[in-house]
């Protein structure tokens, strides 16, 4: 876009319709109505955009950010209470924090997230890091994941490497080459199904007092399936893999191995009389 366009800069109630601007700086309660291309913006307070919004430069928005249509940016930042009901098409990198939300699906390369983030559509990119809640109510498609805090996906995940710690809950498959999940203390993780090539499910050593560890944090799938898989407090019915390895506190209904399997004793029974995982083990070779 041309250099020699004009600056654009409202503050208070203000209000102009769209068009092509240099940089454009909105502070108050101002608006655009209309759709609008510029090389740069800066909101802050309340601004509201009514309009698709072109930014060929980065996209910094604060305080109650109102974005009525689709974005398309190098980078979008959003704190406070930020809102877009299009969709998100970044360049480079979106960082949202406080309390946003996006009404469509969104794309970047690196996506970061913290506070309450809500994504109504697909996610797709490079990197993914989120913590605290978010929310995605369709699929990610990611290199690398990592989430921490309470993460919802509702649809599945696909990545190369996926690290979450805290209370996940994935309504779809995730399948990734490496999965290492951390059971932090009281934290409960809710997956369907999982796959991958290296699978490892394990508590969150946290030292309570002195000498004491408290692992409470549990995992719950219907199916993993993986070649090497180590898991600890999970419950599943369905574990399948090369090598498998069963770990204290887990609750399996059946296992299928090809290689080796060896099993915790804590894991073959609740007490001395009530079994609480049974073996159906099957040789795939």
């Amino acid at each position: 876009m041309s250099e020699k366009l004009m600056n654009l800069h409202l503050s208070g109630s203000s209000e102009v319709g769209g068009g092509q601007y240099n940089e454009v700086r909105m502070s108050g309660g101002s608006h655009v109505r209309g759709d609008m291309e510029c090389n740069c913006l800066h909101a802050s307070g309340s601004s509201h955009i009514f309009g698709q919004l072109n930014c060929h430069g980065a996209v910094h928005g604060s305080g109650a950010t109102h974005l009525q249509g689709d974005v398309q940016a190098s980078e979008l930042h959003l704190s406070g209470s930020g809102h877009v009901s299009g969709h998100v098409h970044c360049q480079d990198l979106v960082v949202l924090s406080g309390s946003s939300q996006i009404e469509q699906s969104m794309e970047c390369t690196r996506f970061s997230a913290s506070g309450s983030s809500h994504i109504r559509g697909d996610l797709r990119g490079q990197t993914m890091r989120a913590s605290g809640s978010c929310r995605v109510d369709g699929a990610v498609h990611m290199d690398k994941v990592e989430l921490s805090g309470a993460a919802t996906i509702q649809g599945g995940v696909e990545c190369e490497e996926f690290k979450g710690s805290g209370s996940l809950d994935i309504g779809g498959l995730l399948n990734a080459g490496s999965v290492e999940i951390n059971l932090t203390d009281g934290g409960k993780c809710t997956l369907h199904d999982i796959g991958g090539d290296r699978v490892h499910i394990a508590p969150e050593a946290t030292l309570k007092w002195p000498g004491f560890f408290k692992r409470s944090g549990r995992l719950s799938a219907s199916v993993i399936e993986a070649t090497d898989i180590y898991l600890e407090n999970t419950t599943a019915q369905v574990v399948r893999g090369a090598r498998v390895k069963i770990g204290p506190n887990c609750r399996i209904d059946r296992v299928e191995y090809s290689e080796a399997f060896p099993a915790d004793r804590k894991s073959t029974r609740l007490n001395s009389s009530h079994p609480t995982i049974s073996y159906a083990v099957f040789c795939l070779k």
